[in-house]
């Protein structure tokens, strides 16, 4: 799955899962941000189960690419919006949604290989989902759903 499905996605859960999340008042946030956060990480493992194309490219390229997807989509998801609870729990779903993936490059970088083997967990269900296909048009399609989810359900006035 490309990056910016599992970016814009991770923020739509998190802001999408705050409405069965009970809280004592409205500011008992931090509970909030942990459910938001878990729910964007288990967006990445429900979208990776779907049989996806990958990237093809690799090394500095790839490293370049996800570096721009991670800036752009963030822009746009966190552009003009002014409720700092909502920006942080914008953020915590980009988080969760790359942070799968994002085990993988930093054990490469560290050699701490238990990274490794949690990536590897929270991929238990990589493709299971063979009888659905999601191509890059199909990946972009709800990329731009998640962002416009976001964008419109959560605007500042």
């Amino acid at each position: 799955m490309i990056a910016s499905t599992h970016l814009a996605v991770g923020a739509a859960s998190a802001l999408f899962i705050q409405r069965y999340v009970s809280t004592k008042d409205e500011y008992d946030v931090v509970k909030k941000y942990l459910f938001g956060f878990g729910a964007a990480i288990f967006s990445h493992m429900v979208l990776d189960s779907i049989y996806h194309l990958e990237y093809s490219l690799q090394g500095q390229a790839l490293t370049s690419c996800l570096v721009v997807e991670f800036i752009l989509v963030s822009m746009v998801l966190l552009f003009g919006q002014k409720n700092p609870v909502i920006q942080k729990m914008i953020v915590l779903g980009i988080i969760g949604g790359a942070l799968p993936d994002g085990l993988y490059f930093v054990s490469l970088f560290t050699g701490w290989n238990w990274l490794l083997m949690v990536h590897d967990l929270l991929h238990v269900t990589h493709g299971m989902l063979s009888w659905l296909y999601a191509n890059y048009f199909v990946q972009v399609l709800v990329t731009l759903l998640a962002v416009f989810y976001v964008r419109i359900k959560f605007r500042t006035a």
